[in-house]
């Protein structure tokens, strides 16, 4: 075997301390190397359990004695030539009912050779880490006498039936989940980036004044949001499908700590800043003249300002703490319940635009002779703006329900994270993530006349070289002359 003396071994070995679930008597480690692990373990375990440390270097040995003392533990070092090898054959005499037999290995130690030759003495196996370092692919192995999993694994094999889990699932399954669905990840990112640039230029070439309304301000937020989408969670979900499929990442969820706390930064934000919107979107439906224009931009700047500061603080935090609870609290509170008020709100929204599209299928007020005839018009717009707000959201809620939906049932579900089709769907779920940040920008051009026009005019050239502006959608109208939304 080899000597487990480098750091990212000695991390990964470190990452499988929470494993233990009873306080063993004693405690073994054959090549102690430095000592930190038995040391951290004994720190942990405490003084009731008797630890020893084996090293065939004697210098090893005094290191690993003078870091127990540092510590204030007790450790008994012994330099002896015992090696793996020479174990293997007496794990499942020298284990308890009870005891546990954890192993670092790389890949050059043929780790399902070593698990076949354990599984024949009668110890059950599992794989509870695998990672990439540097060079070298290590494993953390765990076997015990779970007489009760034997059975049930012996009954599988007599019967020709694959083994359940993540544990053993064999690279061709990996590929065949992993590989379509980092081309659908590439697929959707790909069209997010361009679809989403183009949209922000058409914002762009809009007048500067109609960037200070709350609508145009919330696309242009969301849009930058979906092309990060594309570009920074296309990324890390792309790497993580491909190292799935290289058998480098072998768990549902993203081993890598990028993939994770991007793709989870950006859907925390996309959901608060969707609730926003369905806000915004219900107001000015509602109470179109409920604030002055100048107050409504900048409680919404502040609003934007206060859902990113809140999403980079939350994932700081989910780095810092322990990752089981965080992870069930993120999901319930930015997942669960921003989604649950997005929908609640849209829905109020479509039951107030059915009662104004009535009111106005009726008498249209806006005809009539009243002072309220600029506020009538606005709410108009207001109206015309909405309703393609409500297929954003239901896209929006399509394409993340599922991936929230295998979230929420994972925090109250460990042990499904090993099962094969949770694997396969949350897979495919993360995939379709982005679909929504892809197909936004389309049920703009299709539904807002206006932003179509200004696609036209900025990709198309239908005026030539001539300079234009887009008037902007809030602009008051003046009653006594005919509204021109575009001029040049």
């Amino acid at each position: 075997m080899k000597s487990l003396t480098n750091a990212s071994e000695l991390h990964l070995k470190l990452d499988c301390i929470h494993y233990f679930i009873h306080r063993p008597l004693l405690c073994v480690e054959v090549g102690s190397g430095s000592g930190a692990l038995i040391t951290f373990l004994a720190s942990i375990l405490g003084p009731l359990t008797h630890y020893i440390a084996t090293d065939i270097n004697p210098k090893a040995a005094q290191c690993t004695s003078k870091t127990a003392k540092q510590n204030g533990v007790n450790v008994c070092c012994v330099v002896t030539d015992l090696v793996m090898d020479r174990l293997f054959p007496f794990v499942s005499t020298l284990l308890s009912n009870t005891g546990c037999f954890y192993l670092v290995s790389v890949a050059e130690n043929k780790p399902d050779d070593i698990i076949c030759m354990l599984e024949s003495q009668g110890l059950g196996s599992e794989l509870l880490l695998k990672r990439k370092a540097g060079r070298e692919r290590l494993s953390v192995l765990k076997f015990t006498k779970d007489l009760k999993k034997n059975s049930q694994t012996n009954s599988r094999k007599r019967a020709g039936l694959p083994e359940a889990g993540l544990d053993n699932m064999d690279n061709d399954f990996r590929s065949t989940v992993c590989i379509p669905g980092a081309v659908l990840v590439m697929l959707f990112s790909l069209l997010a980036v361009v679809l989403n640039s183009c949209l922000l230029v058409v914002l762009y070439k809009d007048p500067t004044n109609s960037v200070r309304s709350t609508n145009s301000l919330l696309v242009t937020s969301l849009a930058i949001l979906h092309l990060l989408f594309g570009i920074v969670g296309g990324t890390a979900a792309a790497e993580s499908h491909i190292a799935c499929a290289r058998d480098i990442e072998g768990t549902a969820y993203f081993d890598s700590v990028f993939s994770r706390i991007s793709l989870t930064l950006l859907i925390r934000t996309e959901n608060y800043l969707m609730l926003a919107f369905s806000v915004e979107r219900l107001g000015n439906t509602s109470r179109p003249i409920f604030h002055p224009r100048a107050d409504k931009v900048k409680s919404t700047l502040i609003c934007l300002t206060c859902i990113v500061v809140y999403s980079l603080g939350f994932s700081i935090f989910e780095i810092a703490a322990t990752p089981r609870w965080i992870q069930a609290l993120d999901i319930h509170l930015n997942v669960v319940s921003p989604l649950a008020a997005t929908i609640t709100l849209t829905a109020l929204l479509y039951k107030a635009l059915r009662k104004l599209n009535g009111l106005y299928t009726e008498q249209d007020p806006c005809d009539s002779s009243t002072r309220k005839k600029p506020s009538c018009r606005r709410l108009k717009k207001q109206i015309a703006l909405s309703s393609p707000f409500i297929i954003v959201v239901l896209l929006f809620v399509i394409s993340l329900l599922p991936y929230c939906s295998l979230a929420l049932y994972e925090v109250y579900c460990s042990n499904c994270t090993k099962l094969g089709w949770f694997f396969a769907v949350f897979r495919m779920c993360v995939a379709f993530t982005f679909l929504s940040a892809a197909l936004t920008p389309v049920i703009y051009y299709i539904c807002v006349p206006e932003f179509q026009t200004g696609f036209k005019m900025v990709f198309c050239g239908m005026f030539g070289e001539q300079s234009f502006r887009m008037k902007p959608f809030s602009h008051s109208v003046n009653p006594s002359r005919k509204v021109t939304v575009i001029y040049l």
